[in-house]
């Protein structure tokens, strides 16, 4: 019998929507009983499985089409999102119209760069995820060794918090910019097992560990 390779559990449905549904449910449940940050937890469970539904196998857009491309681009603006949220809201101390701005316009950062990417003649997928993933990887290491430090609070949880939050991502970026880089030069099965921690990350890890390490709203 033929073993069942790494890249079928990747494109099965077990992966994405299935596996993601149950991490956003877990969120949801988490942030519910520990009583941080329900509303946020909430809003974006319900985003996260939306994007696992209708950028996944049991999609009902057809593919390439232009509902297919604006689901997929909008889902990654708010996946960036929440962490962008995340750095303002401790940032600016408390939730404000101005932070969620500032969060929103920083979100289009590296999706314009990815289209200036393609604009300039980048046409392979895989490539244009690649040059998105270390944009990202890259913007990620800049907040957290130059701009944070200087804007967060100088001690406090809501800083730890934030920091905590920011390596969530240069480790989702940097782990899905190496499955990229390993399909793109050998093609290996093992690449699509790498891309699945990043993937599982994004969907429903990230918004479970906001809903376990988010501090009280005054702390």
């Amino acid at each position: 019998m033929r073993p069942v390779s790494f890249q079928a559990v990747y494109e099965s449905p077990f992966h994405i929507p299935v596996a993601a549904w149950a991490g956003c449910a877990a969120a949801v449940v988490i942030a519910i009983r520990r009583r941080r940050m329900v509303g946020f937890v909430f809003f974006f469970a319900i985003v996260c499985a939306l994007d696992a539904w209708l950028t996944g196998p049991w999609t009902p857009l057809a593919q390439d089409s232009a509902g297919s491309t604006a689901a997929g681009v909008s889902f990654v603006i708010a996946g960036d999102l929440r962490w962008f949220a995340v750095l303002e809201r401790a940032a600016r101390r408390g939730w404000s119209i101005a932070g969620w701005l500032v969060a929103l316009g920083l979100s289009f950062i590296v999706p314009v760069l990815a289209q200036i990417a393609r604009a300039a003649g980048l046409s392979e997928m895989r490539k244009i995820f690649l040059v998105y993933e270390l944009a990202f990887f890259a913007l990620a290491l800049v907040m957290h060794y130059a701009i944070l430090p200087r804007r967060l609070p100088a001690i406090g949880a809501w800083r730890n918090f934030a920091r905590d939050m920011t390596r969530i991502e240069i480790v989702q970026y940097g782990l899905w910019a190496c499955a990229d880089i390993l399909l793109l030069t050998t093609q290996s099965d093992e690449a699509w097992l790498v891309r699945m921690v990043p993937n599982l990350t994004y969907y429903a890890f990230f918004l479970v560990a906001i809903a376990a390490l988010a501090p009280r709203q005054d702390e």
